[in-house]
């Protein structure tokens, strides 16, 4: 998921007066509209929300057809090497099928290209090796007590990274980061990438993930830079910045040249005002991204600045 700040209307994150979620602001949405409604219910109508009622929505993305793993209706599992699915294809803006890793067809409509499902499905890795954006991944995840202990780890199949972030248990004690296996939405891979919880992946040929291996330790994936979380880049010619979910390593890559990356931390969404605002007073770049308490990477691993 990525999200592109465009607007300079504070956000819910900012917000002591919105606590609880029943505080009116004004909702907007994909398609260009907007309406004034209470924090939780922009959120469950997928809008993005802001305080002022008055704010200027962010500008909207083009409208055509997106295929995506989130946009599959259903699956079935035929046998340990053979998986197959339905749908794929729906309307969304260019935004929309970005944050869903899909491949989008401006201006064209679903009809058009149903015929040609197959084709119009497909997208490079990093690699270079085509592969099917609908096929899911495997994220695993911890299974916890009322107590919120581990009590052991579960699997299930994902379309993104955002996905497999969003099954973190709410009472989890402690840290204790899922993994995914999955494809980025860049095209970038991570540790074992292309794999799923029931079957050999048809396309990457990754053996089914076992996700009772996973040690439950902050000094294991989170500490050596490849547990996945938010990762904000600024863009130096358009001062533009967009948050994307990669690990730490991959975001500390993505920094140099016309392009400066700050890493938000281990298992933290792009959320509205999860990435630092470039200052008004025309203060240097070389201080957009706020280093920790203690003036360096507070999870010590290789990747970019944490945010906080």
């Amino acid at each position: 998921m990525s999200y592109q700040s465009r607007s300079r209307a504070k956000s819910i994150s900012d917000a002591t007066a919105f606590e609880g979620g029943d505080g009116i602001g004004k909702c907007c949405f994909a398609d260009g509209t907007s309406d004034e409604v209470s924090y939780y219910d922009c959120l469950l109508r997928e809008g993005a929300f802001f305080q002022d009622v008055d704010a200027s929505c962010p500008e909207t993305s083009p409208v055509g057809c997106c295929c995506s793993c989130s946009g599959v209706e259903s699956y079935e599992v035929i046998d340990e090497q053979s998986y197959k699915f339905t749908g794929g294809l729906r309307v969304t803006s260019r935004c929309t099928c970005e944050e869903e890793c899909g491949v989008f067809h401006e201006g064209v409509s679903c009809e058009d290209i149903e015929g040609n499902i197959d084709t119009a499905c497909l997208k490079f890795n990093n690699d270079g090796q085509q592969y099917d954006v609908r096929y899911p991944y495997a994220c695993c995840h911890p299974e916890v007590n009322e107590s919120g202990q581990v009590t052991g780890w579960l699997c299930a199949n994902v379309c993104t990274a955002q996905d497999c972030i969003n099954l973190a248990p709410d009472n989890l004690l402690g840290f204790c980061p899922n993994v995914f296996y999955g494809i980025n939405c860049d095209g970038s891979n991570n540790s074992g990438s292309g794999r799923m919880c029931d079957i050999t992946h048809p396309v990457f040929e990754g053996l089914p993930v076992d996700c009772n291996e996973n040690a439950c330790s902050s000094d294991d994936l989170c500490d050596e830079g490849e547990a996945i979380g938010a990762c904000c880049l600024l863009d130096i010619p358009s001062l533009t910045i967009t948050c994307t979910q990669v690990t730490e390593n991959q975001c500390a890559a993505e920094d140099g040249g016309d392009t400066m990356s700050c890493w938000g931390g281990c298992g933290v969404s792009c959320i509205p005002g999860i990435c630092p605002e470039l200052q008004d007073d025309g203060g240097s770049l070389l201080e957009w991204c706020p280093e920790d308490e203690d003036g360096g990477d507070s999870d010590g691993g290789d990747g970019g600045e944490d945010i906080g």
